[in-house]
């Protein structure tokens, strides 16, 4: 996959830093469309390289003088001039640099991983974006700074040995990412969001943002908010298009795909190809044809059908070894999308987060599971100690575990879960945002970033500073919050935003059996429910295999439930998400601890 890694020893005796044992580090990223590279020994102490795909030219650059080195990985943006081409942008980010040293964080804006080398004050300095939707992960010891896009790279290192951290495999089990920075490995973390990892004589880590603005309360009414967020959103789009010769748009039969093609139609932006998941009979592959053919777009289906359950157990493993174990064997589909699309475009847009921001997470899913909805809600240490006792009384196939006090202390030293001056909607929310959207969303967009960029305007972090003054921030209400009429407050925003932009997209019919534009009106929103109790009575019912999962686990069922040391699958009692994590898990760690 694209991406980014490093050596870097401080002082003047270099520590284990070689061509030879860095190209074997950086092998991981070169892969698919990933056919750029650019290797560079800066100092006798430091060696840094970065792969790109083949669309793109490769983001690094060095000083007349070759004293300021920089590497780019993902998008950076001047937040006061976001439309410059890399060259021009580079030399600013230069300047600024020289200006604000390790404060240039705060000029910058976008989705990245930054390394920067300043050799005339012998500074190396490891940053990323606020949101930090791309993974990074780092070693340390005494003077010696390894890092890298991959996971992966460290187990290419011959003089390096690890162990498998079961505080972050049990996290993995029971919440679909490690709560903390750990990694699978021990001692090698994940760079938390806003972070920075800076050197001269000795390594600092710290924070740069505490992103405590997300616990703010909302100052805008519902009118000033939409029209705030409309110009925020525009931003957004504007950034992620600029210079692309064309774009793909994930479009389903809901609303934050079709919100965004609402601008993409204003705003006339790069020509744009619609896509979509499912069976041919999904409702949302329908929609989306019948969308496409009104407004005369490329249409590119993505069917989940037989031809998938027969690549199935392939794109599992693609999915489970780009991602570094962290994506499951049933998240392959994206795989075969970022395979598919990438003969036709270098960059997706997807609405991933949009749901989760702006409108009141009510029901455990694929994001969040049910105990971390308990976690959030435990007031006491034996209610944290019993949510773990019930994950292995229900999974008592599970050998591997941690001690009752280790998974205590693991989750209470996790950022913003614990604090009682705070009610609960202001910790999950915060929560959402820096950790939980960048470990599931960030990891998914990595693990096919070895094919094509994928970029989603909500977690833009202009937009989403301009989200919290808002009464349509998800986080000001009561944690689960059950009022419909709240949610239509908020569905309203959709229908606002997207009628400014474009009617007729908007009136077209969405998955609910009616369009967006019925929020406008009391008597629309009276209509769709009657509409949705009407499809309701007449057997609308959805498949439930839509996704062809069911079939394609049963086709790796066999060749994947080896039982080892950690699992004993003779004991499984259903294929929740649980025990595909665990098979997923298991693929993964074979592939890399038996070689």
């Amino acid at each position: 996959m694209s991406g980014i890694a490093g050596m870097i020893a401080l002082g003047n005796k270099p520590a284990n830093v070689s061509l030879n044992s860095f190209e074997s580090f950086f092998s991981p990223i070169m892969v698919n469309n990933c056919t750029q590279k650019s290797i560079k020994k800066i100092s006798d102490n430091a060696i840094v390289g970065i792969g790109e795909l083949s669309f793109y030219d490769l983001k690094n650059y060095a000083s007349n003088d070759s004293l300021f080195h920089l590497f780019v990985w993902g998008d950076v943006y001047i937040n006061d001039t976001p439309y410059l081409t890399n060259k021009a942008k580079y030399r600013n980010i230069e300047e600024l640099y020289y200006l604000n040293g390790a404060n240039i964080h705060s000029q910058l804006s976008g989705t990245y991983q930054i390394f920067i080398a300043d050799l005339k004050e012998n500074h190396y300095f490891l940053f990323n974006s606020n949101s930090a939707m791309l993974p990074m992960y780092y070693f340390l010891s005494g003077n010696l700074l390894l890092f890298s896009s991959r996971l992966e790279s460290f187990f290419r290192l011959q003089n390096l040995s690890w162990k498998i951290d079961p505080i972050a495999m049990t996290h993995y089990l029971m919440f679909g990412y490690a709560l903390g920075h750990q990694s699978f490995l021990k001692s090698v973390y994940q760079l938390p969001a806003a972070s920075l990892i800076s050197g001269t004589k000795k390594w600092v880590i710290d924070k740069y943002d505490s992103h405590d603005w997300l616990l703010n309360k909302p100052i805008l009414n519902y009118k000033d908010g939409t029209d705030l967020l409309d110009e925020l959103f525009e931003q957004a789009i504007r950034k992620i298009t600029y210079g692309q010769t064309k774009i793909g748009l994930s479009i389903t039969g809901g609303w934050d795909g079709r919100l965004i093609l609402s601008y993409l139609r204003d705003l006339k932006t790069s020509p744009t190809l619609l896509y979509t998941y499912g069976k041919e009979s999904h409702i949302d592959m329908k929609i989306a044809r019948k969308l496409s053919e009104r407004f005369n777009y490329q249409h590119t289906p993505i069917f989940l059908d037989q031809s998938f359950v027969k690549q199935y157990e392939q794109l599992a493993i693609e999915s489970v070894l780009l991602s570094d174990g962290l994506k499951a064997s049933n998240r392959g589909h994206y795989v075969l999308m970022a395979k598919k699309l990438s003969q036709q475009t270098p960059l997706i847009i997807s609405g991933n987060c949009g749901s989760n921001i702006l409108k009141i997470v009510q029901t455990p899913g694929a994001v969040y599971s049910q105990n971390l909805f308990r976690i959030f809600q435990a007031g006491t240490d034996k209610e944290i100690i019993d949510i773990y006792k019930d994950f292995r009384r229900n999974n008592p196939w599970i050998m591997a575990s941690i001690s009752n006090d280790e998974f205590l202390h693991s989750v209470k030293e996790s950022e913003i879960i614990f604090n009682s001056e705070l009610e609960t909607s202001k910790r999950f929310y915060h929560f959402l945002i820096t950790n939980i959207e960048r470990k599931y969303f960030g990891q998914e967009a990595a693990t096919y970033a070895s094919y094509l960029y994928n970029y989603t305007p909500f977690m833009d972090i202009e937009f989403l500073k301009g989200v919290i003054k808002t009464p349509f921030y998800g986080g000001h209400y009561p944690f689960l919050e059950k009022n419909p009429s709240v949610r239509v407050h908020l569905s309203k925003l959709y229908a606002d935003l997207m009628t400014k932009r474009d009617k007729q997209l908007a009136s077209f019919t969405s998955d609910r059996g009616f369009p967006i534009t019925w929020f406008n009106s009391l008597v629309g929103r009276g209509a769709g429910l009657v509409v949705k109790k009407m499809m309701s009575n007449w057997g609308y019912v959805k498949d439930s295999d839509s996704y062809s999962h069911i079939a394609g686990m049963k086709t790796i069922q066999n060749s994947w439930t080896e039982n080892t040391k950690l699992f004993d699958f003779n004991k499984v009692r259903n294929w929740d998400d649980t025990f595909v994590r665990a098979i997923s898990w298991t693929k993964w760690s074979k592939e890399h601890l038996n070689n």
